[in-house]
């Protein structure tokens, strides 16, 4: 046993994944493991690997778990659930830097708060080392049934869709039974979703903890091809079952618009807008409107951007929407154009 498991699922990151494991292996914290999962790439990614395990001062404490075929980024995540040694869980992307505190500053605070997960402020970093943007969190602490919810209300910001970032306590993803769909590549979505739904207490923390590596060939600038498309459709029915399964419940207004944004601001952007015949979209686009079947209506959405959308969801022909999704993208930039040179302090428009 030990403290702390990072989990970095390998597959095809033989110019990235060096820098990326040693800076998990230099942390300043001392229990911890690091579970490699060999998600059987076609290049020398897991030769790196094996080299920095035999080499490193701390390469014992790398431990390797061989998936034989490759079975996709959620298989691997799964597999790391299952397989942890540490009573808490740090998802790393293998092509991402870690700050050199990140596990003993994610640890000491989730140890002492005693919260489902606790989550730092990251940075988005050129493949140069340049940073394009920061993302900081306020220090706060929310509990509660639908804690993420109630975060999202007082900061009036979105919860970040992200696996990795943050630290989770085990028996808290155990005992919800929250996981990724196991043959998906898109592990994101659905994951984060459940962590949103049964998370009864989160800390963010102010201090960058994670550096994103925006790179040009990683899997989020690829195109959106047919399995793709197929497993975006699978994540929204499933999202949407565990939405009319809460629909019995008090459900908070954030809730809804939180699962409205997702479907509107990633599923429009890669389906919608991506290569695929107009039946395919057309289809897709029925699929989603099952979200007008739950038991909501526009009055319970908030902000004017929600409620136009909404509406908008009701018309028959997905063109209709995709216009909309033009406008509203149209309409953000120029907010943000505002807000860079006159520092408007109203909400911003992509935002609760």
């Amino acid at each position: 046993m030990c403290k702390v498991t990072i989990a970095i699922p390998i597959y095809n990151v033989e110019k990235y994944v060096e820098k990326s494991l040693l800076s998990a292996l230099n942390q300043s914290f001392d229990d911890y493991e690091i579970l490699i999962v060999d998600d059987k790439g076609t290049d020398s990614s897991m030769d790196v690997v094996r080299k920095i395990k035999e080499t490193h001062p701390r390469g014992y404490i790398i431990r390797v778990i061989d998936h034989v075929v490759n079975r996709g980024t959620g298989a691997a995540r799964n597999t790391a659930i299952d397989n942890a040694k540490g009573a808490f869980l740090y998802f790393m992307d293998s092509d991402d830097i870690l700050e050199l505190d990140t596990i003993k500053l994610l640890y000491d605070v989730i140890v002492n708060e005693k919260v489902d997960l606790v989550e730092g402020s990251y940075q988005r970093v050129s493949m140069e080392g340049v940073v394009l943007e920061k993302k900081i969190f306020p220090e706060m602490k929310v509990s509660g049934d639908f804690a993420i919810c109630k975060w999202m209300q007082r900061n009036r910001i979105y919860y970040d869709g992200f696996a990795c970032i943050k630290m989770y306590n085990l028996d808290f993803l155990k005992s919800n039974r929250i996981r990724c769909n196991d043959h998906h590549k898109i592990e994101d979505p659905f994951f984060s979703f459940q962590v949103v739904l049964y998370a009864k207490s989160i800390i963010t923390i102010s201090k960058i903890t994670y550096n994103y590596v925006m790179r040009p060939d990683s899997s989020v600038n690829q195109d959106v091809d047919d399995s793709c498309y197929n497993q975006y459709l699978e994540i929204f029915r499933a999202r949407t079952q565990l939405m009319r399964g809460l629909c019995s419940k008090s459900i908070p207004e954030t809730l809804f618009n939180y699962y409205l944004q997702h479907f509107f601001e990633w599923w429009l952007r890669f389906v919608l807008l991506g290569r695929f015949s107009k039946q395919k979209k057309q289809y897709f686009y029925n699929t989603i409107q099952e979200m007008l079947t739950l038991n909501y209506s526009v009055k319970d959405l908030i902000g004017l951007r929600y409620k136009a959308m909404y509406l908008f969801m009701h018309l028959s022909d997905f063109r209709y929407i995709k216009t909309f999704y033009y406008i509203d993208v149209f309409a953000a930039k120029c907010y943000n154009r505002m807000n860079k040179y006159f520092h408007i302090t109203k909400l911003p428009y992509s935002h609760l």
